[in-house]
């Protein structure tokens, strides 16, 4: 399958894009979570807009915890307001890695942002709101909108600033703002632990204070002189940092226009869009972000916009105490001031996976599976594989020679070189140059195959028979040079997608034993089915990718059957069905002129080997 392809179905897309950035995704696990080492998701629809919003942007999200944030950390060495303060700027710190080693995600994490402010989890700061509550607003947005170029959270941020200014002494803003502006050049989430001590500890030298200085704008820029002075030390880390270890903006903007060509290049060869132009624009954006910060908060020249003109006592007084009340947050206070957007996940994808089914119809799909080695005792492995391999034993030569055939070195003359062909030197005499001899052999194109059965309860009568033949497929392809293969049934056991007989990576010695066990089950849902398996063959390391249905009637989803066959197709998956005593007319619906149609399960093996044969000659 090419790389720069994806099959378009959202829950192959979500595991794909775990897999892409280096860590596990598991859907249909009840409720979005992760443990510091997987990523689950609950069920999703095959498209939707608003879930895949909320699903990537989660996968992106709780990636960029995996791979960058410190799990030794011991937050409760931290005072409430401290873990609060930590967690904002780590979020914000975690995503500009993220969007830096993977372009793509910058349009994915604006996208969320932009759906959480719609959806209200971005509260705006108010009048309601308390000084602690304000402070996190402040981080949280400006943070986001300046350093991660989040813009749909620019008005939230503005409000928070005024209001925030309202609580703070002019000289504890600036100083604050000091801080924020160096939360783009931390490497590593311990900085970021130091950076809340550090407003907890500026909120406790101005909440000491007795009366405002006499002249406000020489006392701030003094004090936001001593601020920035590591600001600038930053800074110049930051600077060498460009040449050395790429923590910095700018190097997540080079990546990002050196990536945009390749269309999100690391990103989209796991999903498949076309964010790829705008996430470079994008990327340079966030790549100057720290001065956008220092424009916006004036901290480039020290000073806060509230900071002309001298406070009155009255004031100053109320600004000390809501400084000594935000040192004060309780734990329970703590948990209802903005924070880690992963909070809000669990409740929004259930609300918006419902609406998804309840107002557009895009109902979640399970690509669950079983393993049948869990459900079952098998028979004798050796019994079962010697009689399938005996029933086949002349297809699989055939399979053998195909392969050995399509991989021969074939010779022929050519008319430069190093080596003469003696047999062709008389060609000279008439002009013909071509006496060279030379020799070519075609690489061999590595092939995982998939082999899914219906086991659904009309094939009660052949199911034996069915099952038989699939053991017989799947022993003789396992033994042909550079194919790997599977084979699963469906449905799968207790409501499942499948069931697995055996996997890609499973020898038949461990496996055969279970196919004479088989039985039928259920109706045909065939969805969830052509999604698991999509999915497994996505996940497999081999270049080409071949999917055989074998099915005797219509799937339960037709119309969202047909439409995966072709998702997969699109993806670079070949799909070929096989009909045992159905219409052609469903089958040409469903497969279009990829399939045969057989009349007994008996013929299933010899028409599953011919078709296997015409794709490989195919390559």
């Amino acid at each position: 399958m090419s790389q720069s392809t994806l099959v378009k179905s959202l829950p192959i897309v979500a595991k794909a894009l775990g897999r892409n950035m280096g860590v596990r995704v598991e859907v249909d696990a009840g409720h979005p979570r992760t443990d510091g080492n997987v990523i689950y998701l609950p069920s999703l629809p095959l498209d939707d807009p608003g879930v895949e919003i909320l699903g990537l942007g989660f996968i992106i999200h709780e990636a960029g915890h995996i791979r960058y944030s410190d799990f030794s950390i011991d937050y409760a060495k931290l005072s409430p307001i401290e873990r609060k303060l930590s967690g904002i700027m780590e979020d914000i710190r975690m995503e500009k890695c993220i969007i830096r080693d993977y372009p793509g995600a910058h349009k994915k994490l604006a996208n969320l942002v932009q759906k959480l402010v719609h959806n209200g989890f971005f509260e705006p700061v108010t009048t309601d709101t308390s000084p602690a509550g304000a402070l996190c607003g402040y981080l949280l947005h400006k943070g986001r909108a300046r350093v991660l170029g989040q813009s749909a959270l620019d008005d939230h941020a503005q409000t928070a600033q005024t209001f925030l200014e309202g609580y703070m002494t002019p000289l504890a803003m600036t100083r604050i703002n000091s801080v924020l502006a160096r939360v783009s050049g931390t490497k590593n989430e311990g900085e970021i632990v130091e950076l809340a001590r550090e407003v907890a500890q500026i909120l406790e030298e101005e909440s000491q204070r007795t009366a405002p200085p006499q002249n406000s704008n020489q006392s701030q820029q003094q004090h936001a002189g001593d601020d920035s002075q590591d600001q600038d030390q930053t800074s110049d880390q930051n600077h060498d940092q460009q040449t050395g270890d790429g923590d910095d903006s700018d190097q997540g903007s080079d990546q990002g226009d050196d990536d945009a060509q390749g269309d999100d290049s690391d990103m989209q060869s796991s999903q498949g869009d076309n964010d790829a132009n705008d996430d470079s624009s994008s990327n340079a954006s966030t790549a100057s972000s720290d001065d956008t910060l220092d424009a916006d908060s004036d901290t480039g020249n020290g000073q806060s916009s509230n900071s002309s003109g001298d406070m009155s006592q009255e004031a100053f007084d109320a600004a000390v105490q809501a400084m000594k009340d935000i040192l004060g947050t309780s734990e329970s206070d703590s948990r209802d001031l903005p924070g880690d957007i992963s909070d809000a996940f669990e409740q929004l994808i259930k609300d918006e996976i419902q609406e998804a089914a309840n107002e557009r119809g895009n109902h979640a799909v399970s690509m669950k599976p079983t393993h049948i080695t869990d459900l079952t005792s098998p028979g004798d492995h050796q019994k079962a594989l010697d009689e399938a391999q005996a029933a086949t034993a002349a297809l699989r030569s055939r399979l053998v020679q195909l392969v050995q055939s399509q991989t021969k070195v074939k010779r022929k003359t050519s008319r430069n070189g190093r080596r003469l062909n003696d047999r062709k030197l008389h060609r000279i005499k008439s002009g013909n140059l071509s006496v060279f001899k030379s020799a070519s052999r075609k690489k061999a194109v590595n092939t995982a195959v998939q082999v899914l059965l219906d086991r659904s309860g009309s094939m009660r009568e052949g199911i034996a028979m069915a099952a038989r033949s699939t053991l017989s497929l799947t022993a003789a392809m396992k033994n042909v040079p550079h194919l790997s293969v599977g084979a699963a049934m469906f449905p799968g056991s207790m409501g499942t997608a499948v069931t697995v007989l055996t996997r890609q990576d499973q020898t038949m010695n461990q496996t055969a034993g279970y196919y004479p066990e088989v039985q039928v089950e259920g109706c045909t849902p065939l969805l969830p089915a052509l999604i698991w398996s999509g999915d497994n063959l996505v996940a497999q390391k081999e270049e080409r990718k071949i999917l055989f249905v074998v099915t005797d009637g219509a799937p339960d989803d037709m119309q969202d059957c047909i439409k995966t066959v072709n998702d997969l197709r699109q993806g670079g998956i070949e799909v070929y069905g096989i009909g045992i005593d159905v219409r052609e007319k469903m089958m040409s619906a469903l497969f279009g002129n990829k399939h045969v149609c057989i009349e007994h399960v008996g013929e299933l093996a010899e028409a599953t080997f011919s078709l296997l044969e015409t794709t490989l000659l195919a390559a």
